[in-house]
């Protein structure tokens, strides 16, 4: 009689650690992937200021040379295209001319520009986005990158 009682107290703790792990690892997961797309979307903004800072120095020599094979828009994408993995898509180029106040100029202002500024940008698809996008996570990040430099005269 006495060993029967005491089975009754003992408590069962088979499937405790599926409950717990059924708990924790939908919180994990989005932490891991969440700090992967951190790190790429990272990896993306650098590979953007990277082009932006290439074709910023390209135009320090020629600003006129917005468009074309060799232009400045040239020089920002086809960089990003040679990128094997994970490539930016949608990449888009603008620059501005400033004078030497710093104040935006219009029309052709390549040819009495102080200063050019190459801003280039592009969408990051999130990994997080797909997984948790019912929960509000977006599923595309904008990413840019920018240079001002100095035109050569």
């Amino acid at each position: 009689m006495m060993s029967q009682r005491r089975r009754v107290l003992r408590h069962d703790d088979r499937g405790v650690a599926a409950v717990e792990l059924a708990l924790v690892l939908p919180v994990f997961l989005a932490l891991v992937f969440g700090g992967i797309d951190l790190g790429l979307a990272f990896r993306e903004q650098i590979m953007l200021r990277n082009a932006a800072s290439n074709a910023a120095a390209y135009a320090t020599v020629q600003p006129c040379d917005l468009t074309g094979s060799t232009g400045v828009t040239y020089r920002a994408t086809n960089e990003l295209q040679n990128v094997g993995v994970l490539a930016p898509s949608n990449v888009s180029v603008a620059e501005s001319f400033t004078d030497s106040g710093g104040s935006p100029l219009a029309g052709t202002a390549c040819i009495t520009a102080y200063a050019v500024t190459i801003k280039v940008s592009a969408d990051y698809n999130l990994l997080t986005g797909h997984l948790l996008g019912l929960f509000g996570v977006p599923v595309h990040l904008p990413v840019s990158g920018s240079e001002t430099v100095r035109i050569d005269r």
